[in-house]
């Protein structure tokens, strides 16, 4: 299946000639710069009645598939008796639309890559017509030389078209300046690279609805690929389409699974996985849980099974991968912008690849980077990537397996991953003194406990020598934690603000203020909970919190088991998980004058969890 990018792909298509039986028109366009032939094939249904129109693909990388942003077309229908052998002929470049920069070994290269696609011209207007955001399909799609991804089928020999302009990229290995044919044979070990442009090139004409979404516009306008959204309204093949995410996120299982016909959603479908049910949530419109509620194996195999009233049981089986850790960079570490970030973790078992992640937080939300890592072998894997203008950043790095994702009839899809994050930062070039963290305010069990979790920094260095201040009152250095620390006896104050200051010889002094919230009441938490039992949690408004509620449920561990924001006072509280004891969090979260740092008024409460 194609890789589905989360960035916004760029895709533009070409309607070029073909020769063979067909029928064409206009004038003698004069002699190909390239040919390509092959021969078309019919996958378990009848020849079409229509006649049949070939067209190339353009997409930024030999990765991407998504909608077409802009459309070339020549008259040029092609007819024949099945099997059908086609050639199909390449008069001039590309559009300058589709060649893109490729960047390797710290050169940039211009580049082109292209599938062949067969389709009907349903509307007879004589061209391909996209899909529009909120429209259903015009054309049908009836075949690619990448076969039907969608549905589980690729082609058993991938062909892909690349354009190269001007000075070849060098691991392109026999390709040339202008037209090359690539391909890859489906199978575990099977070759892959630039060949003949006499190579023969199967078409196989799948002729599934799913085809429909290489001209889907939604999938591009809406900035990536998300079955969630529906898109197009593509009726599934077979009337039912599952697409399932299950994920282990920095501990937290996360199981997503939206079944539907393709047009709408199928809520009353029995959704269980490793036999663990997981209800319908209506708010996101598809089956969803987390935390302890959720049963994910890691390592290991998940199976996920989906059964809609009054129809057969459809068995899904992904493996994930082990867990592992995130190396570096550190918690709220600085980079200075257009700098470069490196990036380490432990290798994750049975990891086949991974995915590092990392974007910008703040509007525009723009993309570092979306990288595919191969395991090296090593205890400690490694990579880079630049970094752009100033902001708050997301890092992740994500561990899949070959046998961690698989797609089905209709569409649909299942995948596994296991993650880790972090939260890290890009600040101006010129920046000087700053603060980065927390101040916290806490009643646990009862008991009064404030906390400033606080690193210094000048520029991009993290300092251990600054004279950091709450309100005028120095705090202490951990040297364990890294962290500047409240004193013993230290307090902060429930509805008032504290000014923080930070001082370095020869650096003008930073300082920022932040507003603690005020006291609230949170409602009795019964004593014990059955571990896939739900808390309806309830709180008073604090004063100052303009930031809205945060509630965290830990175990004794410190492993967290459930996560969420909230901006009323009121939220359904589940996923306990481990049996034991475990602790729920409900904080108020304040403004400040910085950015970098946080502040909120906390409770914490001790409940038993029973098997």
């Amino acid at each position: 299946m194609f890789e589905l990018k989360k960035e916004a792909l760029v895709l533009f298509l070409a309607l070029l000639t073909a020769c063979g039986d067909k029928v064409t028109g206009g004038e003698y366009p004069g002699e190909p710069l390239f040919s390509i032939g092959g021969t078309m094939t019919l996958v378990g249904h009848p020849p079409p009645t229509a006649p049949i129109h070939l067209a190339i693909a353009w997409y930024p990388s030999s990765r991407d598939a998504s909608a077409p942003k802009a459309i070339v077309t020549q008259d040029v229908q092609y007819q024949g008796t099945f099997p059908l052998n086609y050639t199909f002929d390449f008069f001039g470049a590309p559009p300058p639309e589709a060649i893109n920069d490729y960047e390797e070994a710290g050169q940039t290269y211009r580049v082109a890559w292209g599938i062949l696609m067969a389709y009907d011209d349903q509307n007879g207007n004589g061209q391909l017509d996209p899909i529009a955001v909120g429209g259903s399909p015009v054309d049908h799609v009836l075949g690619t030389s990448v076969g039907d991804g969608f549905n589980g089928a690729p082609a058993t020999l991938k062909s892909k078209l690349s354009y190269v302009e001007g000075a070849v990229p060098p691991s392109f290995a026999n390709a040339v300046s202008g037209y090359n044919l690539w391909q890859e044979e489906n199978a575990s070990g099977g070759l892959s690279g630039f060949v003949p442009s006499s190579a023969w090139v199967p078409l196989p004409l799948d002729d599934t609805h799913e085809l429909d979404f290489y001209v889907c516009e939604a999938v591009i306008t809406r900035g990536y690929y998300s079955p969630f959204d529906l898109p197009c309204h593509i009726a599934a093949t077979g009337g039912l389409r599952v697409f399932g995410m299950l994920h282990k996120g920095d501990g937290l299982a996360f199981a997503d699974v939206q079944v539907s016909d393709g047009v709408n959603v199928i809520s009353n479908a029995a959704v269980e996985l490793n036999g663990v049910a997981i209800p319908f949530e209506a708010a996101k419109n598809r089956h969803a849980a987390s935390g302890g509620t959720v049963v994910l194996n890691t390592p290991g195999d998940n199976v996920l099974t989906v059964t809609p009233m009054g129809s057969t049981t459809r068995r899904y089986v992904v493996k994930a991968s082990g867990d592992f850790e995130l190396l570096s960079p550190d918690w709220d570490q600085r980079f200075f912008e257009n700098s470069s970030v490196a990036v380490s973790w432990n290798a994750a078992p049975n990891a086949s690849a991974y995915s590092i992640f990392s974007m910008q937080l703040e509007t525009p939300f723009a993309l570092d980077t979306d990288l595919s890592v191969a395991p090296s072998g090593k205890a400690v894997e490694s990579t880079t990537f630049k970094v752009g203008a100033a902001g708050p950043r997301s890092l992740s790095v994500s561990a899949l397996t070959a046998e961690g994702s698989v797609s089905a009839l209709g569409g649909s899809h299942v995948q596994v991953s296991v993650g880790r994050s972090r939260m890290f930062d890009v600040i101006p070039a010129g920046t000087q003194l700053g603060l980065t963290g927390a101040l916290v305010k806490q009643t646990a069990m009862g008991q009064p406990g404030d906390f400033a979790y606080l690193s210094a920094f000048d520029g991009a260095t993290m300092l251990t020598r600054a004279q950091v201040a709450v309100d005028g009152t120095a705090l202490r250095f951990d040297t364990f934690n890294q962290q500047y620390v409240l004193n013993s006896g230290q307090s902060l104050t429930s509805g008032a603000t504290h000014i923080l200051t930070a001082n370095l010889a020869n650096r003008p002094e930073f300082v920022a203020s932040v507003d603690v919230p005020s006291d609230f009441v949170v409602s009795p938490l019964p004593a014990s909970i059955h571990r896939n039992g739900v808390v309806q949690l309830s709180w008073s408004a604090a004063t100052g919190a303009t930031q809205g509620y945060s509630v965290l449920v830990s175990d004794a561990s410190g492993g967290v088991s459930f996560a969420a924001t909230a901006s009323q006072t009121a939220l359904d509280v589940g996923g306990f998980g481990v049996v034991g004891k475990a602790y729920v969090t409900v904080a108020a979260e304040g403004s400040t004058s910085d950015r970098h740092l946080k502040v909120r008024r906390e409770y914490m409460f001790e409940i038993d969890v029973t098997p």
